[in-house]
């Protein structure tokens, strides 16, 4: 069973909001990994996901990102060898534990 360190918070910023909800996984993996590297320093850390990530960044073509803001997406969230994804149904955070 899985247990949460912790949780982080933040609006999407303007163009990431904007996406379909999908793609609003992606943005948001993105921007929590970059928000809690320094607490993770490096460790090994599992990011529940409601959306297949890993399949929308490698598999699926969209007209809605740019090709730097997939880039950035696919450094932050795929080249961190550290992070592993595991799609999740629940999205309650409180029924994680």
């Amino acid at each position: 069973a899985y247990c949460p360190v912790a949780y982080f918070s933040a609006t999407l910023d303007p163009v990431a909001a904007a996406l379909p909800g999908c793609l609003h996984a992606v943005a948001a993996v993105g921007q929590s990994l970059s928000q809690c590297e320094g607490v993770v320093m490096g460790y090994l850390l599992t990011v529940m996901v409601p959306h297949s990530v890993e399949i929308l960044l490698t598999r699926t073509k969209t007209q809605y990102l740019t090709g730097a803001r997939l880039t950035r997406y696919e450094t932050s969230i795929l080249g961190a060898p550290n992070v592993t994804l595991k799609r999740c149904t629940v999205l309650n955070p409180a029924t994680l534990h």
